[in-house]
């Protein structure tokens, strides 16, 4: 167990060699693969879960908490372009909460906002998506599924805030998710030698 993390942890390191050496697109591919691979370790290898789980150990252990942020506006998003029978919900969200769709808040929080206008019926439906708004799934979309599916990708994804918390606003990038990586390593360093058992649970 410690040899496999004494082994991780180099690996983390030569992410931000290869970074700092010219070789950024090398970089973010590895920093997301391992980010993936630790995803996969701690919560299950279904295919089907690939990108909830590297959302999740990214909000749960990355230690990047605008990655936890979510937006009504990435969520509407990918209920127009990926889930085309709640396309109806994305369309309700859009007219109520007008603008401040683009607002970053806390889960519970636009789950509280939307609850007060959706019938539950339609919360019902829409809850299990409300992650794809976090900032962490904005990460896998924009960055993991192109640089480990089509070779590259953009260098940052930039995610406005229309409350205007960060006038420049959250730049996710290599180094944030570098950061979340050793982060992510450490912690399940951690679970592993406190438990005895991998990652805690097995």
């Amino acid at each position: 167990m410690r040899a496999f993390f004494d082994d991780l942890e180099p690996k983390a390191a030569f992410c931000l060699e290869l970074f700092e050496g010219g070789r950024q697109d090398e970089a973010l591919t590895l920093c997301c693969c391992y980010i993936d691979g630790l995803a996969h370790y701690s919560y299950g290898d279904s295919p089907q879960r690939s990108a909830f789980n590297f959302a999740r150990i990214l909000r749960e252990h990355g230690e990047e908490k605008d990655l936890d942020l979510v937006s009504a506006l990435a969520l509407v998003r990918h209920l127009e372009e990926d889930r085309p029978k709640l396309a109806p919900l994305a369309a309700a969200i859009r007219k109520y909460m007008g603008a401040s769709l683009g607002d970053l808040t806390t889960q519970p929080q636009l789950e509280a906002r939307l609850t007060s206008f959706l019938p539950g019926k339609d919360m019902e439906r829409l809850t299990p998506h409300l992650w794809r708004g976090s900032l962490a799934h904005i990460a896998y979309k924009r960055l993991r599924v192109p640089f480990v599916h089509a070779i590259s990708g953009p260098g940052a994804v930039v995610v406005g805030t229309s409350d205007h918390r960060d006038p420049a606003g959250i730049h996710i990038d290599f180094r944030m998710l570098h950061r979340a990586l050793v982060a992510i390593i450490r912690r399940c360093r951690e679970l592993s030698e406190s438990t005895g058992k991998w990652f805690g649970h097995s």
